[in-house]
């Protein structure tokens, strides 16, 4: 039985996001495993006038290729690539299904206005540039254009009602009616 795994990352990421996973699995199994790179997303590349429906395509394709030498299919997605992930799995017969802080809102505005908030009273105190949050803020400006960002946005929109669809098997549906 052969053993293939997919490695999803996440929007304006690359397979670094997901590298340290990766490693170890290689470093323990005899798996196929594949880490592909969004269109738009390899170094040099612009998100710019990238439709989201290419990065999902170019992850299916992946995916049939990977099935065509394996039995057994494990797919890991972190954050957009969980997204994509969970929509595969409604389509593909996947045997293992691990999501990574999967994306199923990308812009929240009460938690950006809440993180605007707290970067300002960090600024009154003189500790803008201490905060981990303002950091990460000015590393992804102007890496990732506010259309990409809309196309990520429709791209959680339009995959979220398969959430609900994604079958699991060993565990009941309703986590909440389960007896330990």
């Amino acid at each position: 039985m052969t053993i293939g795994c997919l490695f999803i990352h996440g929007f304006g990421g690359a397979p670094y996001e997901l590298d340290p996973l990766y490693e170890e699995i290689k470093k323990h199994t005899d798996w196929m495993l594949k880490i592909p790179v969004h269109p738009g997303h390899d170094e040099g590349e612009s998100l710019k006038e990238r439709e989201y429906t290419k990065w999902v395509n170019r992850t299916e394709e992946d995916l049939k290729e990977l099935k065509e030498s394996c039995d057994t299919i494990y797919l890991i997605g972190y954050s957009m690539g969980g997204v994509m992930a969970a929509y595969l799995s409604t389509r593909h017969k996947v045997d293992k299904l691990i999501l990574l802080s999967t994306s199923a809102h990308y812009i929240d505005v009460s938690q950006i206005a809440e993180d605007i908030w707290n970067m300002v009273k960090d600024g009154l105190r003189g500790n803008l540039m201490e905060n981990d949050l303002f950091q990460r803020y000015i590393r992804r400006m102007g890496s990732a254009p506010m259309s990409a960002s809309i196309k990520f946005q429709n791209l959680a929109d339009e995959f979220r009602p398969y959430f609900e669809k994604v079958q699991t098997y060993g565990l009941p549906r309703d986590l909440n009616k389960a007896t330990s």
